[in-house]
């Protein structure tokens, strides 16, 4: 250990690697020389994994002194030679070093206020079996030095979580190497900053290794941007869609055909027509798609249920059959269908349209204030037609009603937890508590603060409170479900909500494609956690083909039975 340690202290610190001159390296290999056997695997997964721990832990990469793009890029032709797993971490001791000295180990105190809601995870890092001790110690070292005197230079400690200083490498298809580094990018941006890591249905760890082959050998703008959507979905955040750049340059357009559909009772259900098309007079609400251009449900759905970036199965199901989504888009301007209607299938061959707002199915109970009064003089909310300019007016017309129905299957038009959650709760209690990044011990989350809401004022509403909820319910409208259902008057209804919830942080990867992620995570006062389950259900009410055919909405309907004690 002595003698390692008087090697590292020999190296001499480089400066700021420029990234001009890697690029100009990087060009003159032959990507197709690279191979992607088990042992290159495992290789890269170790430069993957040490490389993102460097970048969040490391002093001098804290205080800018080093492009951790390009430092990869130095190393990575290396790394891809025929060489053994020994000889690259050999490799990996000699660049670490080259980082140069971390000073002196300090000291460091134990904030007995705060509570860890989420360890850091090392991955194969702290496989003993896997990394040499020498390699292990060096981290070790590191991480018993913060910098807290110093704003990292990639990350920052803001709500959400702020990535900054990240290239984007223009909106061309990246190469291999410029692939391989959105794809360490983005592994060690969750493996850090993910509220949620610890709950995804595959471990994190193993998402690297699998993904490196597949990055590497993505040698299209189609094969890219796929495997990043793919990347992106084993997040199970509704949050991390993917745009622009690269994505933009495949041009392709889409068509999509003019009904909505879901699934109800394991069927494909269409819900609405948009009829000026004169699509009415061949399909019908209630009717079953049961193939698509020849292929069967079943089919489609596995093929592309991969790709869907959603935290549960029910909301993944609602995003492959929207509008852009992908069981009824294509580039073909024609759609073959094989529809059920009643006992008798048929096949039709239609034409598809570019995509339409028109083609939305709109609820017959929205007006433009967002609220009404249904029979039984019982009040209707509906949030993503509510704004605050009509809060007050609604409030008047609302207050004496026998009870009031909240509609949040959809995204609210305003912020409304406090705006209308005090009026709704006749004693302020706590309905949030968080997680948030600490970006000096990256990869660990400690329990934040928790938020109130409610109101002494007599003023406020007394009535019995039902929400609706079910797939459509994400992110801020599961976060008001929560604030809402903190009344003790409040009962919810419907289905599984898409428990995405946290406020969003930006990420940018290679080929200037745009993605999300959540950065806080979102749990109940008694540390119930949202994430995937979503919100807590009273009573699961889902549609049934019969309400679809009739034209019912029974979630509404048992509000309605609730509010009159039926």
């Amino acid at each position: 250990m002595i003698l390692m340690l008087t090697i590292c202290a020999n190296l001499k610190s480089q400066p700021k690697t420029q990234y001009t001159y890697v690029t100009k390296h990087i060009n003159t290999r032959t990507e197709d020389s690279m191979q992607t056997d088990p042992e290159f695997v495992k290789k890269l997964t170790l430069l993957g994994m040490t490389w993102g721990y460097i970048k969040y832990y490391h002093p001098n990469v804290r205080r800018d002194k080093y492009d951790m793009d390009a430092e990869l890029l130095k190393i990575l032709p290396q790394f891809t030679q025929n060489i053994s797993y020994d000889s690259a971490t050999k490799l990996l001791v000699t660049w670490i070093g080259e980082l140069g000295e971390i000073g002196q180990i300090k000291s460091q105190k134990t904030n007995q206020n705060i509570i860890v809601s989420l360890q850091p995870d090392y991955g194969l890092l702290a496989d003993s079996s896997s990394v040499p001790p020498n390699i292990i110690y060096l981290l070790n070292q590191i991480r018993q030095n913060p910098t807290t005197d110093v704003t990292p230079y990639y990350v920052k400690a803001t709500v959400p979580t702020s990535f900054t200083n990240e290239k984007d490498y223009g909106d061309s298809l990246p190469n291999t190497y410029i692939r391989l580094i959105a794809l360490f990018r983005y592994w060690n941006m969750v493996q850090y900053f993910y509220p949620y890591r610890n709950n995804l249905s595959k471990a994190w760890n193993e998402t690297l290794p699998e993904f490196i082959p597949i990055f590497y050998h993505a040698n299209s703008i189609s094969a890219y941007t796929d495997a990043v959507k793919l990347l992106l979905a084993r997040i199970e955040d509704m949050h991390a869609t993917l745009s622009g750049g690269v994505l933009n340059k495949k041009n392709t357009v889409y068509y999509t055909f003019p009904i909505t559909a879901q699934f109800i009772e394991g069927k494909f259900v269409v819900t609405d027509v948009y009829d000026t098309l004169g699509y009415k007079k061949i399909i019908s609400s209630g009717d079953v798609i049961e193939s698509v251009d020849g292929i069967e449900l079943d089919s489609l759905i596995s093929k592309n249920l991969r790709y869907i970036p959603a935290a549960n199965y029910t909301t993944k199901l609602r995003l492959l059959c929207m509008q852009g989504g992908r069981i009824l888009s294509s580039t073909d301007t024609f759609i073959q269908l094989r529809v059920k209607h009643l006992n008798s299938s048929n096949t039709y061959h239609l034409k598809r349209f570019p995509f339409s707002p028109k083609f939305k199915k709109t609820d017959n109970y929205l007006s433009d204030t967002g609220y009404t009064i249904l029979a039984g003089n019982i009040g209707y909310l509906c949030v993503s037609k509510m704004t605050n300019t009509n809060i007050e007016r609604m409030k008047d017309n609302i207050h004496k009603t026998n009870g009031l129905i909240i509609d949040l299957r959809g995204y609210p038009k305003q912020y409304l937890p406090y705006a209308l959650g005090n009026w709704l709760k006749c004693n302020p209690t706590p309905f949030v508590t968080f997680s948030i990044a600490n970006v000096n011990m990256p990869g660990q989350f400690t329990v934040g603060r928790t938020n109130t809401n409610g109101t002494t004022d007599t003023n406020c509403y007394s009535g019995k409170v039902v929400i609706l909820v079910d797939s459509r319910t994400y992110s801020q409208a599961e976060y008001t479900a929560m604030a809402f259902q903190s009344n003790p008057n409040a009962v919810v209804v419907g289905d599984t909500t898409a428990g995405s919830d946290g406020d969003v942080a930006s990420i940018m990867l290679p080929g200037q494609l745009q993605t999300y992620m959540s950065s806080v995570g979102i749990f109940y006062p008694d540390g119930t956690p949202t994430h995937k389950t979503g919100v807590r259900i009273d009573r699961y009410v889902r549609p049934t083909i019969e309400s679809i055919v009739t034209g019912r909405d029974e979630v509404l309907e048992e509000a309605i039975k609730i509010i009159e004690h039926r």
